[in-house]
């Protein structure tokens, strides 16, 4: 029998004021709705979706609905007052999202038993203070508003949905939780966070890991749990090592090195070859490249490691890029002269004839690597001779 029970979908509250006994409610998407009377005698009503209700403004008929816990106001951009709420002290849901015209959460204090809140698209609302006083909120979605910046107690509890940038959305929600909070708490925290993972990152530059040293110890402690958490879960970016670096996160170093161990697996390796050298100059890092660059069986890892080879200024990188130019594969001699180049900062325009040669002319290959190396640097000089 409960199979057969389905929630009632109408446009017209008229319509279910002989319903007593009716539990569920959709009248979403009146848009002429204004007057919610007709609802009063649904004294058994538990869930009320009014989404889309953009006419409606006055919510207080609901106040004789005492059995509510579920309230969907999404889209009614004209309401404003939110005082009928307070008399809801059962409600457990409310969905806010994209209510334009509200300004005030004061009238929810008094809903004690709310443990998930839509503030998404609220723009004019400017203070989360009232949500103090919501001791059993949990879940708050605060994403396309004004308040990311504010800095009101919210309960440590509440996981705030709209701060975290997506891929920290990945997190156990504890952890989440924290991570939220203090991204409302503190902005250095926050623009530190955001910066990171934003779209199209910038490597975690020199400015930015200043910045993440700069955080008081106990944000230190929590942007490193979460980072570190992401590594454990297989995110090898560059600038997510970069950052733990910078936090001074010593067991990601030590699993770093452990990693080196294992070889190249689909490119994290360079990435975390690169970030050890940068971090505390590994020896074994060069040394491992160096030797991947020169010995290993598959070609495209060999160039990916001669990629990598350009961040390492080190002779021992040099003196094996030098050497990579009498390799019997065009396209890695190629990289080996780009690595080159962007350690010694020669141009493109400078070197462009030797390339031209080592591409497609076998007595260049001939000729000892150091006589190659010694021609570009010579054509660096008198760019005009070339």
């Amino acid at each position: 029998m409960a199979d057969l029970i389905r929630p009632i979908v109408l446009t017209d509250p008229h319509t279910v004021s002989f319903l007593p006994h009716v539990h569920k409610l959709n009248l979403a998407g009146s848009r002429t709705l204004t007057d919610l009377s007709p609802l009063r005698t649904l004294s058994e009503l538990t869930e009320i979706n009014l989404s889309g209700c953009r006419q409606m403004a006055d919510l207080t008929a609901l106040t004789e609905l005492q059995q509510i816990t579920t309230l969907i106001l999404k889209g009614c951009i004209n309401l404003t007052d939110l005082s009928p709420l307070s008399q809801l002290t059962k409600l457990t849901t409310l969905d806010l999202t994209n209510c334009r015209s509200l300004t005030d959460l004061t009238p929810l204090t008094s809903l004690q038993q709310l443990t998930r809140l839509n503030l998404a698209g609220c723009t004019h609302i400017t203070s989360l203070a009232p949500l103090a006083q919501l001791p059993m909120l949990q879940v708050l979605n605060i994403s396309n508003s004004q308040l990311k910046r504010k800095l009101e107690p919210v309960n440590q509890m509440v996981e705030i949905r709209g701060m975290l940038p997506r891929v920290l959305k990945r997190l156990p929600i504890p952890l989440r939780r924290q991570l939220s909070v203090q991204m409302m708490k503190s902005q250095p925290f926050a623009e530190c966070l955001e910066a990171l993972f934003q779209r199209w990152p910038r490597r975690c530059d020199h400015m930015l890991q200043s910045r993440l040293q700069s955080l008081s110890v106990a944000e230190r402690t929590l942007a490193e749990e979460a980072l570190y958490t992401l590594f454990l879960w297989g995110n090898k970016e560059y600038h997510l090592l970069l950052a733990l670096g910078a936090l001074q996160s010593t067991r990601t170093i030590e699993a770093l090195k452990s990693s080196l161990l294992h070889g190249p697996t689909k490119g994290s390796f360079f990435v975390v070859a690169i970030v050890l050298w940068q971090l505390e100059r590994y020896p074994l890092t060069l040394t491992a490249l160096c030797k991947g660059a020169s010995q290993w069986d598959d070609l495209a890892e060999r160039i990916e490691a001669v990629k990598a080879l350009k961040y390492f200024a080190d002779p021992q990188a040099i003196e094996t890029l030098q050497m990579l130019l009498y390799d019997e594969h065009t396209q890695l001699r190629y990289e080996a002269l780009l690595s080159l180049a962007h350690l010694t900062g020669v141009q493109v325009v400078y070197y462009s004839s030797l390339l031209k040669g080592i591409k497609d002319s076998e007595p260049v290959r001939w000729l000892p690597a150091a006589n190659n190396w010694l021609h570009i640097l010579n054509a660096s000089k008198s760019p005009h001779e070339i």
